[in-house]
């Protein structure tokens, strides 16, 4: 099972869950406030639901619903209500949580907490590979904020985020959520633009005819002819970093790999291009060549090139090449917006904004990214040109989609069997790991996907001539 968001959420074992939580702000800080109930569905699962005091005096309030994965501390909770509050602002934010919960599974338990318990901003969840759920959950949960966009006040808020940005996650024309202005980069937040090759500049001469792939680098390193050099890359490839790596962007959830100069989606499934990538893969980090900072760490071996997805700095001594980047298709996923139910949705809207654009907040929902790069983010993913599939959607039949999944779910299993656990808790490469038999059962279990890449092609080739 994939989950859709838009960065690094791999896999999650469904655990329901639903909690009823106290509303209103008190004038004095409070206990956090944690409630398990049974699951409205019946049966012995469980939904918890943590609220978590306000600190400041205001007389109102607004509930926001955070993600079951967010890493936001007290600390960050606190700051956040602290800078509306020197703001001037007569509010504050009672955040809530939930533990693990996706789907149909979180609409559900949305829909039977708010006939008692209406929230104000909500988070538009995680979802299953193929969007048709998720855009009806946004659709029946959230409120479509076109005109509010348009008002003076919210001036800020659209400018924080680019054109391509706005289009991937409009609906029809209408936008129901915010984009989100960070993502998980490895061990912080950064503003993602794509997946970046940094090269060590004393060696940029050999880089003249670069052209991104992971062959081209790979036949760099072989023309310089020092064993001392190493490749690093922050884990296995995955999703847009694979597609990457073989010269490509991501599709539809980063499934599907797109060929810029082409304009199609490729077929790797069929062919042979991703076996014999991740056979010269292994070949390296297995010989020390490459060396996965995942399981390695930081290193102190001297560098060719780092591979990885651009955080907010670029390193000192390295020049950056931008491999793939973003395509911007649609994706509502693991956003906020309004919800349907508030009983102050203008004090909500005017809330969200301010927080989705003020610099110093964005830091606080996004620990560890620097007040610098929030504040110049529109200009940092600008030094792109517009995506010419911003907000496309793909659609795809039921089956197809299960198939897209079953290789997804695959490769996981092929990426986790790489690795074997020593008695330690710590991780080594596999030695008999077989490339060629792992890559067969891929195929096998995923199917052909010929249909799958034709229906792509006619949607993308429909849309080009529509723009």
């Amino acid at each position: 099972m994939k989950m859709i968001l838009r960065r690094r959420i791999h896999k999650v074992f469904l655990i329901i869950l639903m909690g009823i939580f106290l509303m209103g702000c008190g004038k004095s800080e409070q206990g956090n406030e944690t409630m398990v109930t049974t699951s409205p569905k019946g049966g012995d699962d469980k939904f918890v639901v943590k609220a978590y005091p306000t600190v400041y005096p205001t007389s109102q309030c607004v509930t926001w619903l955070l993600p079951f994965y967010s890493g936001l501390s007290d600390e960050n909770r606190n700051e956040i209500n602290r800078i509306l509050y020197e703001k001037g602002l007569d509010c504050q934010i009672r955040f809530v949580k939930t533990s693990t919960i996706i789907g149909t599974d979180f609409e559900y338990w949305l829909q039977e907490y708010e006939k008692a318990n209406p929230m104000d901003i909500i988070n538009s969840g995680a979802w299953q590979l193929g969007d048709v759920h998720q855009i009806r959950f946004v659709e029946n949960n959230m409120v479509k904020l076109n005109d509010f966009l348009e008002k003076p006040e919210a001036e800020s808020l659209w400018c924080t985020y680019t054109e391509d940005e706005w289009n991937s996650v409009s609906i029809d024309k209408n936008l129901y959520v915010i984009p989100e202005a960070a993502f998980q980069l490895e061990e912080s937040y950064g503003v993602e633009t794509g997946t970046y090759v940094a090269v060590n500049k004393s060696y940029l001469d050999y880089f003249a005819d670069f052209d991104g792939t992971y062959i081209s680098l790979r036949s760099i390193y072989d023309k310089i002819g020092d064993d001392n050099l190493h490749i690093v890359i922050d884990g296995l490839p995955g999703g847009a970093s694979l597609y990457a790596l073989l010269g490509y962007s991501a599709l539809y959830y980063e499934q599907l790999p797109y060929c810029d100069k082409t304009n199609l989606v490729v077929n790797i499934v069929d062919g042979s291009e991703a076996k014999d990538f991740l056979k010269q893969l292994y070949t390296d980090m297995l010989s020390g060549l490459v060396i996965n900072r995942q399981m390695a760490g930081n290193t102190s071996k001297q560098v060719l090139a780092h591979i990885h997805g651009r955080g907010s700095i670029p390193q000192e001594g390295f020049q950056e090449f931008l491999i793939s980047s973003r395509l911007y298709d649609f994706n509502c996923a693991g956003k906020y917006g309004v919800s349907v139910n508030s009983t102050q949705k203008e004090l909500a809207e005017q809330i969200l904004s301010v927080c989705l654009s003020d610099s110093e907040i964005l830091c606080q929902l996004y620990p560890g990214i620097d007040v610098k790069t929030i504040e110049n983010r529109t200009a940092i993913l600008e030094e792109q040109s517009a995506s010419r599939l911003a907000g496309i959607r793909l659609e795809f039949t039921e089956e197809q989609i299960k198939r897209l999944s079953k290789f997804e779910n695959h490769y996981m299993m092929i990426m986790n069997d790489m690795y074997l656990q020593r008695g330690d808790g710590s991780y080594m490469l596999n030695p008999d790991f077989d490339v060629e038999k792992e890559w067969e059962k891929l195929v096998k279990e995923a199917g052909p996907f010929n249909d799958l890449c034709e229906s792509a092609n006619e949607q993308i080739q429909k849309w080009l001539q529509e723009q």
